[in-house]
């Protein structure tokens, strides 16, 4: 600014001011935050130059930076806070620049609709266009769903879909978040998929190859899938897949199949495709071919079929399957078995089964057969060799060849270390074994060394069914043996009876004996075997569901068993109906050691049975009440100890203790989740500003809902959030709605508690002292949501108003934090402040978010001290509300004096602020006035007034030369009205020092004067000469014609006279003509004769005309004028002058006129004055 001032003050004058440009011509506005808008503008000029200047605004929303620029392109951010702007309303201002280029004004409008939402260069106007973007352009959808206009625009008049969007934001996955969001709210089905086939075989399987899977999907949205194989074999090609993969509706997933990692034969995998909502399980079975499959398969068939033939061997020692049933299906079972024909094994069955039916030549032909393989067999398969010599020894009836036979087989015995197949031969040939003693002994021994044979537990069951005595102890084996024969009900009741008597002996718990001993209460339902069960079981301190059948038999049975009653309540499963016996009531009546869950299960029940029961009822009633105050005070609870604070926490007997207790449990749910794959659940409050998380245990949780708005938000493995309510179930855990007003009383500080109160009392039509309280308690709770907290505070507020409590209403104004406040609450609030003269709080609210919607005169009432004990710092708040009192003539002294001192705008304000000014000192605002007006170039005729004060104030008389030199330029150039004092300014100041612009402009004002003083004359005389010898010619000295004496030619020339800029080449063309012969036109340059004034004079007589036009070249850009004409009558001749140019003029006038005297009269004096001269004057 002072840079142009100093530059005017010197005459340095710029012809015009590059024109401002703002662009863009539209503003994009960007929702930045919550409520905050914003957008740039880049403000240039037309001619590129450096430019200065500030951007200014009456719009308390506004914020600009920054205010002051500088440069060729300045970019200016403008942010508009739409907290301050009525709800529902368009938003419209205007920004002031004023620069040393001009002054430009920026309308701003923020339509309402623009609130909502943008994306993609689309307005988004409701969820269902929202739903089409996101259809079309899902990250342009999961790019507004990210930004603020989404839920405060798209989601403002809906809480319950906000507070969904607020969990579900948190959530991992933005896509992810975005579709759960859809499909929680209804907008549209969640993607699932499914597969065409779920089993696949592949045989024959000798060179790897690739196959697929055809996906589906059921519709549009976004989904993530994992798809894994639990076989090497089976390699997937995409482990991980998401829907946007799909095309279509169709992704095709490839795999391949290796042999390299299979085994022979059949191979087994299975495909998993899932996510959290869905599974689908793909069963793959591949065969691979070979010499060894088919090895394998002949193998497992033979094991097959040896298994059944022991399998009815056994049956046939048990006499459980008849001789020739037995006979008959073994044949069958050898003919399917795949045995070779002639192999030994095969021979060895065949003749074993022709002697049990004394087929006596298939067994000779057998033996014989055999006979001659003797040697190789023993060689080879020693066991075969013993099995050939029990037959033939089992057969023959020579008993030296039976003795050679039983011989043969020991030395087999002891060549194969004692093998268990050749010892089953012994066992019925020799007779040292024929011994039940030394038979049991030596399988015992033979079970120890590692034997697993059912045919030799078999035998030890025999001889302990024959022998009981046998049985003193039970030893790993035995017990092996036993086992045996209790799963085959080979075990008669004497034995049974003494394996649970050793049984019941046993100091440490073993699994095989009490599966056993079930196994035989089944056959024999003693209670002496009940007896041992039970023990057994609470020596391994079993309490499952399959453990309370047997404590349950033994309670029914009376068994005195100490704890038992005790393990029968641990163990059983409360998810069933239960059904206590009179003895087990009557057993804890008076021995009651249970846990405190326990208790309070066998409690719960009792209360819920009291009206079949109520004898019961009463006897435990004393009991259970101790019990269950106890457990509150100590602050446990569960869904049994939920029964009993139902029956026996009332209000007569609640305590301070136990009501802290019960607060914190009446709001209590339990949630059971049926999804195995979410983790854990959320509960978000719309009142709290913090989220809860509950891990979730055996899919279980317990949880706190205080109000019925809280939402909950299951969490999975890869912290995705969803909102389907149909994948858990809440219980509460307490039915005590009728306690909370009760806790209240002794429990003030529970936060949980404190909400559900308050949400009861929010429906109520009439506050009541006590809602009053309530309201209190909760706004003293940290964590609450802003909105929430001033929606408390302004009902506590509304209702001291309302009853005329002003002290009251003045403490929680104290307390007010204006930034908690909602747009639509801020007008009652400064009503509130206004009533209880809370000005200062008042004045807080109102420079926060601004006075829209204020009544004036109260807003003036409210700001008077303000005003008064403002700072020395400008604040951009406080300015735009003087200017609003200003506008409205609402203010004071103290209000004009802070515009003064600070106040920026136009020109135009800052006069009317001079003007209102008044008596108050004015001499700074008018030097900034004045100076802004210099630099701006912006002028009202009301400046010239302002001028005069501040130059009788003496002034800065920089600013004063420049104003002057300023105006005389614009008086010069642009025929700008000036008043009469300046012009008497500029005659005064010119014969002090020379001044060019200041001296024209005086002139050519004085040349408009119908007269002129004596002074004036000489002045006009003086100067005019002197400007005509420095050929400095002016059209306006032809007016001083009459006034003063005028240079000879002055008129006798016409003058054209053009303003253009100074660095313009400037050419004019005419043409003189008389009639109607106008010829061609010529061109000549017209002469710069000051700051952009171009002259050219021309000489013309009677009738004859100037026909012109002027053109400008700059640039390489021509402009050219219009068509303009000049033409000489008699009110143009001045014959007074003396000059021959007037002289002839005068004679063609006479001649034209028919004038025949006069014209002679005229060509004789013009003659004589002729000759006159050329006596006089001769040539140098």
């Amino acid at each position: 600014m002072r840079e142009k001032i100093n530059r005017l003050a010197e005459g340095n004058y710029e012809y015009e001011q590059s024109r401002v440009i703002v662009t863009p011509e539209v503003l994009d506005w960007n929702h930045v935050t919550k409520q905050v808008y914003q957008t740039s503008l880049v403000i240039s000029n037309e001619k590129r130059h450096l430019m200065k200047g500030i951007v200014t605004t009456h719009a308390p929303e506004i914020t600009i930076d920054p205010v002051n620029f500088r440069g060729v392109d300045s970019t200016i951010v403008v942010s508009v806070d739409m907290e301050r702007v009525k709800p529902g309303e368009n938003f419209e201002s205007v920004l002031q620049i004023i620069s040393d280029c001009g002054n430009e004004k920026v309308p701003l409008c923020i339509p309402k609709e623009s609130v909502k939402a943008e994306a993609s260069g689309h307005q988004i106007e409701d969820l269902s266009q929202f739903v089409s973007l996101v259809q079309k352009d899902i990250e342009a959808g999961v790019k507004l769903f990210d930004t603020p206009a989404f839920r405060d625009g798209l989601l403002a008049k809906d809480a319950q879909k906000q507070a969904i969007y607020d969990g579900l934001r948190a959530s991992a996955g933005r896509k992810n978040a975005l579709d759960n969001f859809l499909v929680s709210i209804g907008k549209k089905k969640p993607v699932t998929i499914a597969v065409e086939q779920v089993y696949r075989q592949y045989d024959a399987c000798r060179e790897a190859f690739q196959d697929e899977i055809s996906i589906t999907k059921n519709t549009w949205g976004y989904e993530e899938f994992q798809i894994c194989s639990d076989a090497s074999f089976l390699r997937i090609e995409n482990a991980h897949i998401t829907t946007e993969e799909f095309v279509g509706d169709r992704f095709v997933c490839k795999y391949e199949i290796d042999p390299e990692q299979m085994v022979m034969g059949k191979n087994y995998a299975r495909i998993e495709i899932k996510n959290t909502r869905q599974t689908i399980k793909i069963s793959v079975v591949a065969v691979k071919p070979g010499v060894q499959h088919e090895k394998a398969q002949k193998n497992r068939r033979e094991q097959r079929t040896l298994c059944q033939m022991l399998k009815r061997h056994l049956a046939f020692c048990m006499n459980r399957l008849p001789l020739q049933d037995y006979l008959q299906e073994m044949d069958q079972l050898l003919q399917g078995s795949g045995l070779e024909k002639n192999s030994t094994r095969l021979q060895l069955y065949r003749i074993h089964l022709a002697i049990m039916e004394h087929q006596a030549e298939v067994v000779t032909k057998g033996l014989n057969s055999l006979e001659e393989q003797a040697e190789e067999l023993r060689k080879e398969h020693p066991e075969r060799y013993a099995g050939f010599c029990y037959l033939k020894g089992i057969w023959t009836d020579d008993e030296s060849v039976k003795e050679g036979c039983i011989r043969q087989i020991r030395d087999c015995y002891e060549e194969t270390g004692q093998d268990a197949q050749v010892l089953w031969c012994l066992l019925y040939l020799d007779p040292e074994l024929q011994s039940e003693k030394k038979k049991f002994t030596t399988i015992l021994e033979q079970l120890t060394d590692g034997c697993y044979s059912p045919i030799f537990y078999l035998e030890i069951c025999q001889i302990l069914n024959d022998t009981p005595k046998y049985l003193t102890e039970l030893s790993e084996v035995i017990v092996q043996a036993l086992h045996w024969g209790c799963k085959n009900h080979f075990i008669e009741k004497e034995t049974a009876l003494r394996y649970v008597y050793l049984a019941g002996r046993l100091r440490q718990y073993s699994a095989g004996v009490l599966e056993d001993m079930t196994l035989l209460y089944e056959r024999y339902p003693e209670d002496e075997i009940l007896t041992v069960i039970c023990k057994m079981l609470m020596r391994g301190q079993i309490t499952t569901k399959d453990a309370f059948v047997w404590y349950e038999r033994g309670v029914n049975h009376n068994l005195k068993i100490t704890e038992l009653y005790e393990y029968y309540m641990y163990s059983i499963d409360e998810k069933e109906t239960m059904a206590f016996t009179h003895s087990v009531l009557l057993y804890f009546l008076y021995d009651n050691h249970l846990t405190v869950d326990k208790k309070a299960m066998l409690y719960a029940y009792v209360v819920r049975q009291k009206d079949k029961d109520p004898e019961t009822y009463e006897s435990y009633r004393t009991l259970m009440q101790n019990f269950t105050w106890k457990q509150l005070r100590e602050g446990r609870i569960s869904t049994n100890l939920g029964v009993l604070y139902n029956e026996f926490v009332t209000e007569e007997v609640l305590d301070k203790e136990m009501a802290v207790q019960l607060a914190g449990f009446l709001l209590q749910y339990e949630i059971t989740c049926d999804n195995p794959n979410m983790v854990g659940v959320y509960v978000s409050h719309p009142e709290l500003s913090e989220e809860h998380f509950a891990p979730f245990v055996k899919g279980k949780a317990v949880i706190t809902c205080a109000t019925s708005r809280a939402k909950l938000f299951l969490i999975d493995r890869e912290y995705h959030r969803y909102a389907d309510d149909s994948w858990y179930r809440l219980k509460p855990l307490l039915e005590m709605d009728g306690m909370k007003e009760v806790c209240y009383r002794f429990d003030k500080q529970n936060r949980a508690l404190l909400l559900a109160l308050g949400e009861q009392a929010s429906k109520q039509v009439v506050d009541t002292a006590e809602t009053v309280e309530l309201r209190a308690q909760l706004l003293e709770c940290e964590g609450l949501r802003e909105n929430y907290r001033h929606a408390l505070e302004l009902k506590q507020m509304q209702y001291f108003y309302q009853r005329g409590e002003r002290g009251r209403l003045e403490e929680a104004l104290e307390q007010l934090d204006w930034t908690t406040v909602e747009a639509g609450g801020r007008g009652r609030m400064i009503e509130y402040c206004a009533w209880c003269e809370c000005f200062a709080k008042a004045m807080e609210g109102i420079l926060q978010f601004g006075f829209e919607g204020i009544p004036i005169k109260r807003l003036q009432t409210i700001s008077e001290q303000a005003f008064q004990d403002a700072s020395a710092v400008p604040d951009e708040r406080m300015l735009c509300l003087a200017w609003k009192l200003f506008t409205e003539n609402a203010y004071s002294e103290p209000v004009l004096k802070y515009l003064m001192r600070f106040f920026s705008g136009t020109v135009a304000e800052l006069v009317c602020l001079w003007q209102a000014a008044g008596d108050l000192s004015r001499e700074s605002l008018e030097e900034r006035l004045l100076a802004q007006s210099i630099f701006s170039g912006e002028v009202v005729p009301e400046v010239f007034t302002v001028f005069a004060q501040y130059k009788e104030h003496a002034g800065n008389k920089q600013i004063i030369r420049a104003f002057k030199k300023w105006m005389a330029y614009e008086y010069l150039l642009r025929g700008r009205e000036l008043p009469e004092e300046l012009f008497a300014d500029y005659f005064v100041d010119v014969q002090k020092k020379e001044d060019m612009p200041c001296l024209l402009a005086v002139l050519k004002h004085m040349s408009g004067k119908a007269e002129l003083s004596e002074e004036e004359a000489k002045f006009a005389d003086y100067h005019v000469g002197k400007l005509y010898d420095q050929k400095m010619i002016f059209a306006f000295y032809r007016n001083f014609y009459g006034k003063i004496s005028l240079p000879e030619h002055v008129l006798d020339q016409v003058y054209v006279e053009y303003i253009a800029n100074p660095d313009h080449d400037v050419a004019l063309h005419y043409r003189i003509y008389v009639g109607a012969d106008k010829g061609k036109y010529a061109e000549v340059k017209m002469h710069n004769v000051f700051a952009g004034i171009h002259v050219r004079e021309f000489v013309l007589f009677e009738d004859e005309r100037l026909e012109y036009y002027i053109t400008e070249h700059y640039n390489g850009k021509d402009h050219r004028s219009e068509v303009q004409e000049i033409t000489t009558g008699k009110d143009d001749i001045h014959p007074d002058t003396g000059s021959r140019y007037a002289k002839l003029n005068e004679m063609m006038a006479a001649k034209n006129s028919g004038e025949d005297e006069k014209l002679i009269d005229l060509m004789e004096s013009f003659t004589m004055e002729r000759e006159i001269a050329a006596s006089i004057f001769e040539p140098l």
